[in-house]
């Protein structure tokens, strides 16, 4: 899986097909993105991330951090 370290925080990403970018941000409960980026990365660079706190990324035991 790709991760991208931020300030030591682990941060799961996806990257599918190539052009112009558009990114895909999750909202709290859910992560539906699934149907859009199969259509879209067809002709755009699709790029979809879970947020710190929603694995796979870094589920932090520290509620400051």
């Amino acid at each position: 899986m790709p991760y991208v370290d931020v300030s030591g925080i682990k941060l799961y990403f996806e990257d599918h097909g190539i052009g112009d970018p558009i990114i895909f941000i999750h909202e709290f409960g859910a992560d539906q993105w699934e149907d859009q980026i199969r259509y879209f990365s067809r002709t755009h660079r699709c790029l979809a991330y879970n947020a710190r706190g929603y694995p796979p990324s870094d589920v932090l035991d520290d509620p400051a951090a």
